[in-house]
């Protein structure tokens, strides 16, 4: 699995970042980041909702300790949804 996985909660795209106190090390918890998105409308770009990103900080505190295929597992109940290419 990648230290970096990306995916969408709630339609907006958002990463997943396995944790680790250094390279190598086993994993200590996920930490959940919404991108932004391209408004086509005005060209600029715009930051993710307040519930994508009240979701994402929800995944992060969860996540706290856990090895990376749990991590992935709770946030995927938590409402990420992996890209396909990811899983």
């Amino acid at each position: 699995m990648s230290d970096l996985v990306d995916g969408t909660i709630d339609g907006w795209p958002v990463s997943i970042e396995i944790l680790r106190h250094y390279i190598g090390a086993p994993a200590y918890g996920a930490h959940c980041a919404p991108y932004t998105r391209e408004n086509t409308e005005t060209g600029e770009d715009d930051s993710a909702p307040e519930e994508v990103w009240t979701k994402c900080y929800a995944i992060t505190d969860a996540c706290d300790g856990l090895k990376p295929a749990a991590a992935l597992r709770k946030a995927k109940r938590m409402g990420f949804v992996p890209d396909p290419e990811e899983e």
